[in-house]
């Protein structure tokens, strides 16, 4: 009797590769395998470049498995470098939406916006794949995105990093502030997209010494108001020189009410730092500090309140003096407090003056970029020096009654330049008076 015998064979395969090969491999593991990827902008398919790729899952027998032929990203656009791709870079001439669609959500997603030229970074931060951000500016830029998959209860895991170029052709994009200040805010103008500064044009009888201010595409530019201002409905143009585009806006300045403030002072303390001297020290040393300033920003977050405490004197009160009328109109507000109590840096920026002087004191002014100025009057003590850059709400001083003063106080100022604004609106968005200052100051 011939009986069958059956002999066990061990295959040992030594590449993973046959298993892609194998047609039910897909089904068993396709929620697991390395992730699809499509960049669209609006319907338009956007080309990109594979940099780096790592991926495992998790196999039946609940081994982990690194895979290394990635069988599905050979639908992807072939390519060894983002110069390649150059050619078909999409341009973006309005806001198109950039999407990443992957057919498994990444854990998280850093983008890296690098302009080509200059090779410099614009944007580096965790972004939603869904809605990239655009840089605010011009040119050509290489996007880099590297995506993770890093969630545990999941049964894959790995990385994927892509660049793609586009080429940003925005025409400019003008931004007011706001379309009614009142007198002494600040009007701000903002030029998104923009070219050469010499091309782009405003014409405005508010303020005649306009400026740009030049950043990476962007343009800024201020028009001050304050009591020399005289209220109505003034009209800027506006526009490209080389495009041949001119636009009109409308801005009215609204008239603010200021107050009378009758002062009386001692005659040995006002003769002693109300006279020629006093006056020609300070046009030597304070005046000219405020006419130069810093091309940039040194600040990015909001003006705070130097001191607190009890408001005595508003910006642009007239004062009579022992009954005696002044010229001048009260450049700051002025904020009663103990002698020595703190006073901080209203916002991040450059000291240009510390120095006692025989009209306000013990004097403080901090450059805070772009034109703008924060002035301490009549401190106890100084606690900066010319030339230290200062952080928002650093110790800079303490409040004191030096220099021409009735008591301890902060004589506090905002300006452009040498023109003074109303501080309020920097630091609370409003003026500060005698009505609201409980609220801000104490």
């Amino acid at each position: 009797m011939n009986r069958k015998i059956y002999i066990p064979i061990l295959i040992v395969i030594f590449s993973a590769a046959i298993f892609y090969s194998y047609e039910g491999f897909s089904d068993i593991y396709d929620d697991r395998l390395f992730p699809k990827i499509e960049i669209t902008a609006l319907e338009d398919d956007i080309s990109y470049v594979e940099l780096d790729k790592s991926w495992s899952y998790q196999r039946i027998n609940r081994r982990w498995t690194e895979e290394v032929n990635f069988p599905n990203t050979e639908n992807v656009p072939g390519s060894t470098g983002v110069e390649d791709v150059l050619d078909v870079a999409p341009v973006f001439s309005y806001n198109k939406s950039i999407e990443v669609s992957a057919d498994k959500v990444p854990d998280r997603s850093v983008l890296i916006i690098r302009e080509q030229t200059t090779e410099t970074v614009k944007f580096q931060d965790i972004v939603n794949i869904q809605e990239l951000p655009h840089p605010e500016m011009n040119g050509v830029f290489e996007y880099i995105l590297t995506m993770e998959w890093t969630d545990e209860t999941k049964q894959y895991r790995g990385q994927k990093t892509i660049s793609f170029p586009i080429v940003l052709d925005f025409p400019e994009n003008y931004q007011f502030s706001r379309e009614e200040i009142i007198q002494g805010d600040i009007l701000e103008i903002t030029v998104y997209y923009a070219g050469n500064p010499q091309d782009v044009f405003v014409e405005q009888s508010i303020f005649e010494e306009f400026r740009w201010f030049s950043q990476e595409g962007l343009l800024r530019g201020y028009i001050p108001t304050n009591y020399s201002t005289e209220p109505g409905v003034y009209q800027i143009r506006y526009g490209s020189k080389s495009a041949g585009t001119e636009y009109v806006k409308d801005i009215e300045v609204i008239a603010h009410e200021y107050r009378v403030q009758n002062l009386y002072i001692d005659e040995n303390i006002e003769q002693q730092t109300r006279n020629e001297k006093a006056y020609a020290e300070f046009a030597k040393y304070f005046n000219p500090v405020r006419l130069q300033s810093a091309p940039v920003r040194y600040y990015t977050d909001s003006f705070i309140i130097p001191s607190k405490g009890r408001l005595t004197t508003e910006f642009g009160q007239t004062r009579y003096v022992n009954d005696a009328p002044t010229s001048y109109r009260h450049s700051g507000l002025d904020i009663a407090a103990p002698t020595g109590t703190d006073i901080l840096a209203t916002n991040s920026g450059k000291v240009v003056l510390a120095m006692p002087l025989i009209l306000t004191g013990n004097t403080i002014v901090i450059d805070h970029g772009e034109g703008l100025f924060s002035v301490y009057f009549h401190n106890h003590e100084n606690f900066v020096e010319v030339g230290e850059m200062v952080e928002r709400g650093q110790l800079i001083g303490s409040v004191g009654t030096t220099g021409f003063s009735t008591g301890p106080h902060l004589h506090f100022t905002m300006s452009y330049y040498n023109m003074n604004l109303e501080p309020g609106f920097f630091l609370v968005g409003q003026p500060i008076t005698f009505a609201n200052h409980r609220e801000f100051l104490q």
